[in-house]
């Protein structure tokens, strides 16, 4: 069973569209809901690129198949913000696999 691989509390955020009092539309990312995951690291480097120093971190989030999670969706976890980049639906283990990187503000 893999309940207990799933140790880590990861927060999906969905965007969100608001209008302010002068009607302009700006995207948020509102907290949907908390799951437990497990959190794989993959690849990370860090790049210079125009003078900014750009952290590429992808990691692996494994989580159970009923979790409602979309390609728009982010997920927030260690105060870092990490957009979702593939979805792979596995029903035999009951788990979604997703491929997710870091968001550099």
């Amino acid at each position: 069973m893999a309940a207990g691989l799933y140790d880590k509390v990861v927060t999906i955020q969905r965007p969100q569209t608001l209008k302010n009092d002068f009607g302009e539309e700006t995207v948020e990312y509102v907290d949907k809901y908390q799951v437990r995951a497990r959190i794989v690291h993959q690849t990370g480097s860090i790049d210079v690129e125009n003078g900014e120093i750009l952290h590429n971190y992808r990691k692996k989030i494994e989580m159970y198949r009923f979790i409602d999670i979309r390609l728009t969706d982010y997920l927030k976890f260690d105060d870092n913000q990490f957009r979702v980049i593939d979805i792979d639906e596995n029903r035999q283990l009951n788990k979604k696999t997703l491929i997710v990187e870091l968001v550099n503000d």
